[in-house]
């Protein structure tokens, strides 16, 4: 009779070398002084290196040769697109890019054709850019609905439940800023959809 091959210890091995090598990108990507643990990520954060680097090159280019390259710029934001359509599951040109979050709820919130008695919903708990914005609404007689996430045991249900035939738009970011509630976004989608179908 054959040994049973050793399995878990290679997945165990597998696991620890994945996770040494996060942990050395992150030291790469997230060089942060001596001492400083940076738990803040929902506004202003440390870049990632590349990024740093990738800025620093288009910033370089500019100032030694100004607008020259514009259309490489362009390749190089339309494979971006391309690349951020795949992370989605969207097409290219539903993909638009914005300074920030604050920026791009605006363009939605005030881009969309609202009728007087049309409402969205948003989580109690929601992070002010996403809750001012659709407050601003108020004014052309869009009701803002707010729904309690942490009183209950389904906070997605409870979000589609203060949803009605007048909803125009759900909101809510993956995870709640002051109590770090993670909502299942794929369970939240799927109740829309079916909502949206009946």
């Amino acid at each position: 009779m054959r040994p049973a091959p050793a399995c878990t210890a290679n997945a165990r091995t597998d696991v620890q070398l994945r996770q040494m090598d996060i942990e050395a990108l992150l030291a790469r990507e997230f060089p942060l002084e001596p001492g400083l643990i940076y738990l803040n990520h929902a506004a202003v954060a440390p870049w990632p290196r590349r990024t740093a680097d990738t800025v620093q090159k288009f910033a370089d280019e500019n100032v030694r040769r100004g607008a020259v390259s514009y259309g490489t710029w362009q390749q190089t934001e339309k494979a971006l697109r391309a690349q951020c359509a795949r992370l989605i599951n969207a097409r290219s040109d539903d993909v638009a890019f914005q300074k920030n979050t604050s920026e791009a709820l605006s363009a939605v919130a005030h881009g969309f054709p609202w009728t007087s008695g049309d409402n969205v919903v948003i989580a109690e708990e929601e992070f002010p850019s996403n809750r001012i914005v659709w407050e601003s609404l108020r004014s052309s007689g869009v009701e803002v609905r707010t729904v309690a996430l942490m009183k209950g045991g389904d906070p997605e249900q409870a979000l589609i439940d203060a949803s009605d035939g007048r909803t125009r738009l759900l909101s809510s970011s993956s995870v709640q800023y002051a109590s770090g509630l993670r909502l299942n976004l794929v369970k939240l989608g799927d109740l829309c959809h079916a909502r949206g179908k009946s």
